[in-house]
């Protein structure tokens, strides 16, 4: 197994997911950091450290130019194919893996070779004091979800992503990668290279392999662009992202001037339906469609940003008022409980704060909440068949 780990002027948070690999227990797991930095000082402190580990598991490569983000993934992937490893995962620099899950998900891998096995991950809410940690409602069943079931899910805008492939999210075997570029040329391409690995996964397989279970832990929001993209507020890495792009974002979608992530997602979804005139992707509802951007909208931050989205919904035949529950929920709570509410429709489990964010780091690292005595919403949701986990340790 190799862990591919693409980094961009993030030194410190690719030291700890660097850790996090070599931390885990009774794993042979190989480490690719690739490195597409700018900073001369985040080069030379990340490769300072790879070379002073001094670990035959860990390799430091550096890409011949500066790429975009799927170029960059795309390079990566291919350098981790040069080996003779038979599974691989994409871990960034944003991810660290949970304390053992490493070890359980090689087992799952070992009794299922052939199959994409995708799980879970908790999130460390790190913007701002007190810093909270966000667990999943799991209950470490196995599952195996029609490739049909997840595409007709993202048609109907079921903003719902934890057994979709997205290679940050899943374990996947060789052969799917040889399946993708036999297909498409490349592995990643167009403008959110996780989407579009989903996207283009999903039409070569019939079906993926589901844990419920978080392997990883999400963290340094501040540094996200995806963050960035939900809340509307600018940072440095969604300003670095859109400075590379080589095509309009969300021009897939079908109202590309919308600005909401889940846009994103669907821009991703209609580029490989278009690439694959598959009839295995649905027409997208687009009554559900409009319903999404509003939601999306309706949890920009920033107040200029937002009436300007609602205008452009309005003018494409959306309503703002279609938020709907989340709105709701905004008008008639506290922020606080409204967030709470909102999380526990999605299965999220609340945790106690913390003072420090890396106190709430190591609590995410290292516990789960107990297992879920009542269907999740993960499992309520994606139809698919148990399957046996014999011999599987789960820490």
């Amino acid at each position: 197994m190799i862990v591919v780990i693409p980094t961009r002027n993030r030194a410190q948070l690719t030291m700890n997911a660097i850790r996090s690999v070599l931390a885990q227990e009774e794993s042979a797991a190989l480490v690719l950091v690739s490195d597409n930095s700018t900073d001369p000082a985040q080069l030379e402190t990340l490769a300072r450290f790879c070379h002073e580990l001094d670990d035959a598991r860990v390799r430091y490569a550096r890409p011949p130019r500066s790429l975009n983000m799927p170029e960059h993934w795309d390079w990566a992937m291919e350098q981790a194919l040069q080996s003779d490893a038979t599974h691989f995962t994409i871990l960034t620099d944003r991810m660290v893996f949970k304390a053992g899950q490493l070890k359980t998900v090689g087992q799952i891998a070992a009794r299922y070779p052939e199959r994409i096995i995708c799980y879970l991950h908790d999130r460390v809410v790190d913007l701002s004091a007190p810093y909270r940690v966000e667990h999943h409602a799991w209950t470490g069943k196995l599952y195996e979800v029609a490739a049909t079931r997840l595409l007709t899910l993202s048609a109907e805008s079921v903003m719902y992503d934890g057994c979709t492939p997205r290679m940050l999210n899943c374990l996947v075997p060789r052969g799917i990668f040889d399946a993708i570029k036999e297909r498409f040329g490349t592995i990643f391409s167009s403008i959110s290279p996780d989407w579009n690995f989903c996207y283009r996964a999903l039409e070569v397989v019939d079906s993926i392999l589901f844990f419920n279970k978080a392997v990883l832990v999400h963290y340094a929001l501040y540094e996200s662009n995806g963050q960035s993209g939900h809340t509307g507020i600018k940072n440095r890495a969604n300003e670095d992202f859109l400075k590379t792009l080589r095509k309009p974002l969300n021009s897939d979608a079908p109202f590309p001037e919308i600005m909401t992530v889940w846009n994103a997602i669907i821009s991703e979804y209609c580029c490989t339906r278009q690439e694959t005139r598959s009839a295995k992707f649905p027409e997208l509802n687009m009554e559900k469609y409009l319903q999404a951007l509003a939601v999306g909208i309706a949890r920009i931050e920033d107040p200029e940003l937002r009436r300007e989205m609602e205008r452009k919904l309005s003018a494409r035949g959306g309503n703002p008022a279609d938020a709907s529950a989340e709105t709701r929920a905004r008008k008639l709570l506290s922020p606080r409980r409204a967030f709470n509410k909102l999380k526990g429709a999605m299965g999220w489990t609340s945790e106690p704060v913390f003072e420090t964010p890396d106190q709430a780091l190591a609590h995410a690292v290292n516990n789960f909440p107990p297992r879920s005595a009542r269907l999740p919403f993960d499992e309520a949701i994606h139809q698919g068949r148990e399957l046996p986990l014999d011999g599987v340790h789960q820490a």
